[in-house]
């Protein structure tokens, strides 16, 4: 009797990896098409914030999917705690837990945009439902079975989002463009799309892959480190290499100095305990096929200089320097001065700081102090923040750009569910990572631990200047319950 509760123990927990694996492997790669009649929570001038019918191609089946694919992942947990084959795990992040989906539900029930709240703006749909999603995987990776082997399939799961995304960021970056492929097309859209359109990513975005490529680099490059197997080794190596290619043609500053953050905490771990010949040959293979990489990029396009090296050193040396010419447009500037005197007078239009982040999170934070305590429910900027700004000249470079996000995962937490929302996620963080220091220093030989570990630093270091989107969002909760697995010593493997 026994024997057979046990295997049966065991094969339901093996579907629920497989349910995590089936949602790394279909949430952050799927791109299709979706319609949507909108309806706008305020009357505006600008288009995107205006009722209607609106298209998107990223955000929504990732939604759909992560939807679905957590909901059966929650009902095989509940069989197995209703047949009593596994106990809740009791311990403090449980409380943290719940006071985060509490306070992130009455967020929305108490948002002056509730639909938005819930479901998110169109464009992104990392909202109430996204983030309750997200919290459920992670609490119910903290109570499942995890040996090695399984930790294994999680990390390979995603070698199928690199291996798409490097394709189209290398095609993109050399101006071919996939939706000119018919079958593409056909995969992505019932229609085709206007000429010149061009898919970078899976993640919507340049900045995204950017940023997601950075953390997945931390999490192959430290596995190739402090893994033991060569086969495991050489996997991780050739997926380091593809990810950090992929964030040079991202071209993103966020991406490229978390790469430096998580490439040098890797070497830190290789010079503490994993120092060996094996480690320093693959290390260094890395380099040397970084560098001529870089080398023939910035060539092609200097602007790859521009947003790695050049955040650093901003003189670009595959920069073609123009001379500017010698005869001044006297007749020209007397013109355009006549024309401006009759004109009111405007703030010069230009980027602020950081690409005028610093301007978006002040604006963000004005917003906040409106509804400190819940905030105005997550997702719902675009119409939360007062959009007519005429400052916007001055820090975006134009006053008709729409801003629909904190361009921070911090200001996000916080305008969207409020201090209380914000506490209860930097305390969990806190949590994880006072344990998982306490492991390190006692140079524990759990190799996951520093694989995931530098994973969820690259993640949290990137999302200081970057929003959280549903596919990468997902695989930083997955990590960081693992990690939590390891740490305090969860893992009760039958």
């Amino acid at each position: 009797m026994n024997y057979k509760k046990n295997q049966e123990q065991f094969t339901i927990n093996n579907f629920m990896v497989y349910n995590i694996v089936l949602i790394l492997l279909i949430v952050p790669n799927i791109v299709r098409k979706h319609e949507i009649d909108f309806i706008s929570p305020v009357i505006t001038n600008y288009t995107i914030l205006m009722s209607g019918t609106k298209f998107e191609a990223f955000e929504f089946w990732k939604l759909f999917n992560l939807s679905f694919l957590t909901l059966s992942l929650l009902l095989m947990f509940f069989y197995q705690l209703f047949n009593n084959y596994i106990k809740l795990v009791e311990f403090k992040i449980n409380f943290i837990l719940v006071t985060i989906i509490f306070s992130i539900l009455l967020s929305a029930l108490l948002s002056p945009f509730k639909n938005a709240a819930l479901f998110g703006h169109f464009v992104h749909y990392e909202a109430t439902l996204a983030y309750t999603c997200y919290l459920l995987v992670f609490f119910i990776v903290l109570n499942m079975y995890w040996d090695n082997k399984n930790q294994l399939k999680i990390i390979y799961s995603l070698i199928p989002f690199v291996v798409l995304n490097f394709t189209f960021g290398i095609l993109a970056f050399f101006k071919f463009s996939v939706l000119d492929i018919d079958w593409v097309v056909s995969l992505i859209s019932d229609s085709k799309f206007s000429e010149g359109s061009i898919l970078w990513t899976t993640l919507a975005n340049p900045n995204y892959i950017s940023g997601a490529s950075s953390f997945l680099f931390g999490l192959f490059f430290s596995l190739m480190i402090v893994h033991s197997d060569f086969k495991i080794k050489i996997i991780s190596f050739i997926s380091s290499v593809l990810t950090g290619i992929l964030i040079l043609t991202s071209m993103s500053k966020s991406g490229f100095v978390t790469f430096l953050v998580v490439f040098v905490l890797s070497l830190i771990v290789f010079a503490i305990k994993y120092l060996n010949k094996q480690n320093a040959i693959l290390i260094g293979l890395t380099i040397t096929i970084m560098i001529p990489s870089f080398n023939g990029l910035a060539s092609f396009n200097p602007w790859v200089w521009t947003e790695s090296i050049g955040t650093f050193i901003p003189e670009n040396p595959f920069e073609e320097k123009v001379e500017s010419s010698s005869s001044p447009q006297v007749n020209d500037a007397e013109e355009q001065k006549e024309k401006d005197k009759y004109l009111p007078d405007l703030p010069e239009q230009k980027f602020g700081p950081v690409t005028g982040r610093i301007y978006i999170w002040e604006m963000t934070l004005e917003t906040w102090k409106e509804r400190p305590i819940f905030g105005q429910g997550l997702d719902t900027l675009p119409y939360a923040i007062n959009q007519d700004d005429i400052n916007k000249r001055a820090n975006l470079n134009s006053s008709s750009i729409i801003v629909d996000k904190p361009h921070s995962l911090y200001l996000g937490w916080l305008y969207g569910g409020g201090i209380v929302t914000f506490l209860s996620i930097m305390t969990l963080f806190c949590y994880c990572f006072y344990y998982t220091t306490k492991k390190i220093f006692a140079k524990t030989d759990n190799v996951y631990i520093y694989t995931f570990g530098v994973a969820v630093i690259g993640y949290l270091v990137q999302g200081i200047v970057n929003d959280g989107v549903i596919g990468s969002s997902i695989m930083f909760w997955i990590f960081l319950g693992l990690l939590c697995v390891n740490v305090l010593n969860l893992n009760r493997q039958s």
